[in-house]
């Protein structure tokens, strides 16, 4: 787990995936998730060219809302306009975790990106925080907790059961017990998929 100054990346790897988040205009963005061994600087710069999603999707006041034949467009307006202000990594005894912090200047809220992974473990733990440093609160209409995608750069069927993803559906009838599926199971092998996949809450204010 490291910065690339150079590249304005962090890598995230272990023996088993390299995980690479990247800055863009001073914004975070997701690069991609890929077994170790896979990425290449040519994929990476391919990447960068595109127009990227933020990290994470929070939105905020309702803002930009609309309706269009009963479904309700969300958006993320706070995390894409949140610029980079700070990275930390910490190193436990049998763990490592990278704290990436942006902040919504127009709404003083501050987003934290939060990474884990494990010595022992094939696992990477993905979250985001959420600091309200305003003097008024702020209605958080919706979080998306993250997405993964560059699934699409590659097609060996092995690959999409060895990666496991495991989320906790905000849902009350789940009772805060974790969904497991395989990458295979959730589609992003599929042609007929975008190869992305995305997981959320919801909140009020904070």
């Amino acid at each position: 787990m490291f910065y690339d100054d150079s590249k304005q990346q962090w890598i995230i790897r272990n023996q088993y995936f390299d995980y690479r988040i990247g800055l863009k205009n001073n914004q975070c963005h997701h690069i991609g998730f890929l077994p170790v061994g896979l990425w290449t600087d040519d994929l990476v710069d391919q990447i960068m060219e595109l127009d990227l999603q933020p990290e994470a999707e929070v939105h905020i006041y309702r803002e930009n809302r609309a309706q269009h034949h009963g479904l309700r467009w969300i958006g993320c307006s706070a995390s894409q306009r949140a610029e980079y202000q700070s990275f930390q990594i910490v190193a436990g005894e049998n763990e490592q975790e990278l704290v990436i912090t942006t902040l919504d200047v127009r709404s003083q809220l501050q987003i934290n990106y939060h990474y884990r992974i494990y010595e022992h473990s094939p696992a990477l733990t993905r979250f985001v925080s959420l600091v309200n440093l305003s003097e008024v609160p702020i209605s958080i209409e919706h979080l998306g907790s993250f997405s993964l995608h560059g699934m699409p750069f590659f097609n060996k069927a092995e690959f999409g059961e060895q990666i496991m993803i495991h989320s906790f559906p905000s849902s009350w009838y789940w009772e805060g017990q974790k969904k497991s599926v395989s990458a295979e199971e959730a589609g992003l092998f599929s042609a007929f998929n975008l190869a992305s996949r995305i997981y959320h809450s919801f909140g009020r204010a904070l």
